[in-house]
């Protein structure tokens, strides 16, 4: 299994994930270096009006996006894109809108029709915002299993250091808990 990955580190915490991105005409070849901004909130990806005039772009059809001036009709498109790391290429398709910022310098909005292919972790750890991304999907994290399993361990480690029973860990990795759960970023 091929496993690709990006990942978008920031020196500061941001509000806003922004990565480079590539967006290829299918029929044409043409190629529109960008940046695309990253939002789960968004059901699919668009590009900006001014991308696809410049991929010179027809639109294979029309959808109805909700907007501030309510229902409208709104072209969607065939493009390949190419994320930054060059390693992740996808087809996809993509609706327009207005433009993204007053630069023009960010062209897409990277929605969930992308971000569900794989799995998408933020951190603002030490005063700096990480993103990281990688298709497929490989496993599921969730921090309140992690957790319990850290305070369940916790508990039982102290027990067994209560009672000078051997301390082996409660998850059943067959290790010593300071050699486990010990260890866990809980634990500091």
């Amino acid at each position: 299994m091929s496993v690709n990955v990006l990942t978008q580190a920031y020196s500061a915490i941001v509000n806003c994930i922004k990565t480079s991105v590539k967006i290829t005409n299918i029929n044409t070849g043409v190629v529109v270096d960008t940046f695309g901004i990253w939002d789960t909130g968004a059901t699919n990806s668009v590009i900006t009006k001014s991308v696809a005039k410049q991929l010179g772009l027809t639109p294979v059809s029309y959808t109805r996006v909700r907007g501030v001036g309510g229902l409208m009709p709104t072209p969607e498109y065939l493009v390949k894109i190419t994320l930054n790391n060059e390693n992740i290429t996808l087809v996809s398709r993509v609706t327009e809108c207005e433009e993204l910022s007053a630069e023009q310098d960010t062209g897409m909005l990277v929605g969930m029709n992308i971000i569900r292919l794989g799995d998408i972790c933020i951190t603002n750890f030490d005063g700096k915002t990480v993103m990281t991304f990688r298709v497929p999907s490989l496993e599921t994290i969730n921090y309140v299993e992690e957790v319990n399993l850290h305070n369940k361990c916790l508990k039982i480690h102290e027990l067994n250091i209560a009672k000078r029973l051997p301390d082996k860990c409660a998850c059943g990795s067959g290790k010593d808990y300071k050699n486990c759960h010990g260890k866990s970023l809980y634990h500091k």
